[in-house]
C-alpha cells in the first residue's frame, strides 16, 4: 500500500505559541502510524504534554509489530498505548508539580493490513483527502457534540428498552 503523508501545524491567529506536535512513522511490518497532539491552551506545559504524549506513542508503536494482527487486537493495542501514555504523563506531573493542569489532545490513524484504526481525544481532527476533497473523518469531543451525541443515544434506547429505560446508568456507561 502506497501513503502519502504530510504535517501542517500552525499556531492561528489567537494564540501565542503554537502547543501542536505531530509524527508520522512507517514500521518495517509495513504498518504506518500519523499522530497529531494539541496541547491545552489556557492550560501550563502544553507543549511538554503534546510532545510527550507524540514520542511516548511513536515509540510504542516502533516497538510492535501489527502483521497478522486482527482488528480486535490493534484497537486494543491503542487503547493500552493511551493508558500507557496518561501513566506517562503522570509520572512526568510528579516530578514537575509546574505541569499538573498540563493536557493535551490526541488523533492518531494507524494503517496495518490495508485497514485504518483511527483513535481521537479531544478535538484535533484527521481528514480524508480523495479526488481533491478533504472529508472530515472524526467527530470533536466537546461539550456541543457530547450532548448531540447523548441525544441520540438515549433515542435509540427509548425505543429499544422502552419507557423504563435508565438514562442515569447509560451515562455511566459512556462516560
Amino acid at each position: 500500500m502506497k501513503i502519502k503523508a504530510v504535517g501542517l501545524s500552525e499556531k492561528g491567529n489567537f494564540r501565542k505559541e503554537n502547543q501542536d506536535y505531530l509524527n508520522y512513522y512507517k514500521n518495517t511490518d509495513g504498518s504506518f502510524l500519523a499522530i497529531i497532539c494539541d496541547g491545552m491552551g489556557g492550560h501550563k506545559c502544553g507543549e511538554i504534554a503534546s510532545r510527550l504524549a507524540v514520542n511516548t506513542f511513536v515509540d510504542l508503536f516502533k516497538k510492535s509489530n501489527f502483521k497478522q494482527k486482527e482488528s480486535k487486537e490493534i484497537f486494543s493495542w491503542l487503547e493500552n498505548s493511551i493508558s500507557y501514555i496518561i501513566s506517562v504523563m503522570k509520572k512526568y506531573v510528579e516530578s514537575f508539580i509546574e505541569a499538573k493542569d498540563m493536557g493535551t489532545t490526541l488523533s492518531a490513524i494507524l494503517i496495518a493490513n490495508n485497514n485504518a484504526h483511527i483513535i481521537n481525544i479531544g478535538d484535533s481532527r484527521i481528514y480524508h483527502l480523495k479526488d481533491q476533497h478533504f472529508n472530515q473523518v472524526t467527530i470533536d469531543q466537546n461539550l456541543m457534540n457530547s450532548n448531540y451525541d447523548m441525544q441520540k443515544i438515549k433515542k435509540q434506547a427509548q425505543k429499544y428498552y422502552g419507557t423504563k429505560f435508565n438514562e442515569k446508568y447509560l451515562l455511566k456507561m459512556f462516560n
